[in-house]
């Protein structure tokens, strides 16, 4: 997978996965996709939470049991850190309210700056967050588009690149 195909941002992750255990680096990098698979299933539970315990347990079992995420979870490929990453931003965004909204919002940016530079994917996710803006939250467009800005300007060079 490296003629191209992943972007630049798994290699220090794997290094930092790799030094920090001392193992190899596959079953490190196994168990941190399962880590952020986990956490993952956490957020989508505090999120879907505030409708109901029953509510974020339903929203737990079909994010566990969804086929792709078993699959990811299990592979020493940076999937499950990427759908982490757009979660997390997703939740500052917009479920989040206990800290500052400046703090929030460019722990979101940074949050998607990092999906951003591991996976092709997630720029859709980051095309789309100024365009669900303007449709759906007119009062924050710009500042979602700040927000987006980052990942923007690192898909483009990359591009270009």
């Amino acid at each position: 997978m490296t003629e191209g195909n992943w972007l630049p941002g798994y290699y220090p992750i794997v290094a930092l996965a790799h030094s920090i255990s001392g193992l190899s680096a596959l079953p490190v990098l196994r168990l941190v996709s399962v880590l952020a698979s986990l956490c993952t299933l956490w957020c989508v539970y505090i999120m879907a939470r505030p409708r109901g315990t029953l509510a974020g347990l339903v929203a737990c079992f079909f994010f566990a049991f969804a086929i792709q995420d078993i699959l990811i979870a299990s592979m020493a490929i940076p999937e499950s850190i990427v759908v982490l990453a757009v979660t997390l931003s997703v939740y500052l965004l917009f479920f989040a309210s206990k800290q500052r909204e400046s703090v929030r919002f460019a722990a979101a940016s940074a949050l998607l700056l990092a999906a951003t530079v591991l996976r092709y994917e997630a720029w859709v996710a980051v095309a789309l967050l100024p365009i669900y803006g303007w449709y759906n939250h007119p009062s924050l467009f710009r500042r979602l588009t700040v927000i987006a800005a980052p990942s923007i300007i690192f898909a483009i060079g990359w591009f270009l690149y």
